[in-house]
């Protein structure tokens, strides 16, 4: 955005940013971001590493300086404000809590700094460790806390100033997979009590769907699809997402005939999509849950196939079905041997139409 070009501001939007861009030693890592962030909004920035995700953030904070662009809070350009004078915190995934000091003089740190009065500090200490439920270890050291326990005392740490906005750069990766998952919840439960605007960054795609209000998928410098969980799983707008979020099945050669009505492997199939034109090359996802596995002889059948593989994961079989012209992977709760001949059925609703991408 230059100088001349008129910035309108949202009453809604806490934070936003104007065509970001950023190089580091010739190479572009942020190409021209615009992303706008409501009040009190999970957002997550989904991506892989070195999409660009953790450079936003650190632009945001003011850790970073863009190449070109603007960042607002609240209709303010801050993008010469130093970090300290940005009404925002950070939290990132080593925590920097400090060894010499317990959990009460962690939390309380930045609020001596700014030379607040004893009592005052102590009030809000409490405040926030009854917050994040660590009323039993308000003097324990650092070394002496789990994991988890060292991340709460970093989320109290980072709120105690209030922020208005609160940054978070893959506070969890470090934790194992069962605290990973309760850090997730209280993470969602904390921000639900605060009221303020939490942006995580993360490459876990189930961490995304999982905490997010509404999640910012990047790639390769872009921002290539933002919406809610469900819409960013159930109408990804290209093959990379449909893969990168979950698992898929991808139907390269289909039709869209007209509107709801698509055509793969010579039969014709009803959808819920429309606006892609008539007689259109598509891409077609069709997610491995959606699928029903049924006999054979069914009259609901679509195709027939032979089981190809299986494979149990805990919680539903995988099974790999080859149909005449390709295989379709099915996710289901019932088991199906290999070998055996079984029939395939989806709804209309199972089919998500995607425009055909240039190889």
């Amino acid at each position: 955005m230059n100088e001349h070009e008129q910035f309108e501001h949202k009453d809604s939007n806490i934070l936003e940013i104007r065509s970001i861009s950023k190089e580091f030693d010739g190479k572009i890592v942020l190409k021209g971001i615009n992303l706008d962030i409501r009040q009190g909004e999970f957002v997550t920035i989904l991506g892989p590493s070195g999409c660009g995700k953790s450079t936003l953030l650190r632009m945001i904070a003011g850790f970073e300086q863009p190449s070109a662009g603007e960042i607002y809070i609240e209709g303010k350009n801050i993008r010469n404000w130093e970090p300290y004078e940005r009404p925002i915190n950070t939290i990132f995934q080593n925590y920097a809590l400090f060894p010499h000091m317990n959990v009460y003089e962690n939390i309380a740190y930045p609020l001596r700094i700014r030379k607040i009065d004893k009592d005052k500090i102590e009030q809000q200490v409490l405040e926030v460790v009854k917050l994040v439920n660590l009323q039993d270890f308000i003097y324990a050291n650092p070394n002496d806390l789990s994991g988890g326990q060292k991340q709460r005392v970093a989320i109290a740490r980072a709120l105690i100033n209030k922020p208005k906005i609160l940054l978070l750069d893959e506070p969890l990766s470090a934790l194992d997979n069962a605290l990973r998952k309760n850090m997730q919840v209280e993470l969602k439960k904390i921000q639900r009590k605060v009221g303020i605007t939490f942006i995580f960054v993360t490459h876990d795609q189930e961490e995304a769907l999982t905490l997010s209000d509404r999640i910012v998928v990047m790639n390769e410098g872009n921002i290539i699809q933002n919406g809610t969980p469900i819409d960013i799983y159930n109408e990804p707008e290209s093959r990379w997402i449909s893969s990168f979020i979950g698992e898929s099945n991808i139907i390269e050669d289909a039709i869209f005939i007209e509107d709801e009505v698509v055509s793969f492997d010579g039969k014709k199939f009803n959808c819920v999509d429309k606006g892609f034109g008539h007689n259109q090359e598509v891409d077609i996802m069709i997610r491995p849950e959606d699928i029903d596995i049924i006999k054979a002889t069914n009259k609901k059948t679509f195709f027939t196939g032979i089981v190809q593989n299986v494979a149990f994961i805990g919680v539903h079989w995988e099974i790999l079905v080859k149909t005449r012209k390709r295989s379709f992977l099915v996710h289901t709760t019932d088991y199906h041997p290999e070998g055996k001949k079984v029939g395939l059925h989806w709804t209309p609703e199972d089919i998500h139409v995607m425009w055909k991408e240039i190889q």
